[in-house]
């Protein structure tokens, strides 16, 4: 029988616990113990991007952001850039740099390293991309040495 792993909690803003477990592969989504969405079911995505979108609090948006990036390719970049230009709360956006480098998509922290305009957030882009090892990643960073 294969283990559960906890992969990390958070407190919701009515106090209840909202975790991330790990089962044979796949991510499960709970909120105080009673699963709220997994990957092994296909609206799990599309929840989590609408919460991450939508919600008022941050650090929940944070926590979706979180919880698609460790989905890997199901994780909707396209969404999380959407949020990354949209967002204005610097905790959301240092979420959804940690989740494009989590599913070590370089094409899309590239992209957002030529539009940003604030110094620390490129640079904090960068510093991702210096550990994302794709075509587009190593061709920006020779661009910029130059």
């Amino acid at each position: 029988m294969k283990k559960w792993n906890l992969v990390d909690t958070a407190a919701m803003p009515d106090g209840k616990r909202l975790s991330l477990v790990e089962h044979d592969g796949d991510y499960y989504v709970r909120v105080d113990g009673a699963e709220l969405m997994s990957t092994r079911r296909h609206a799990s995505e599309e929840k989590l991007a609408e919460l991450a979108k939508t919600d008022k609090d941050p650090s929940l948006r944070a926590e979706a952001i979180k919880s698609l990036g460790l989905m890997g390719d199901n994780g909707r970049s396209d969404v999380l850039v959407g949020i990354y230009k949209s967002d204005t709360d610097v905790k959301v956006k240092h979420a959804v740099l940690q989740a494009l480098f989590l599913q070590q998509n370089g094409k899309a922290l590239v992209d957002l390293a030529r539009s940003e305009k604030d110094p620390a957030m490129k640079q904090e882009i960068v510093n991702k991309m210096a550990l994302v090892h794709t075509k587009e990643t190593t061709d920006y960073m020779m661009e910029i040495l130059k």
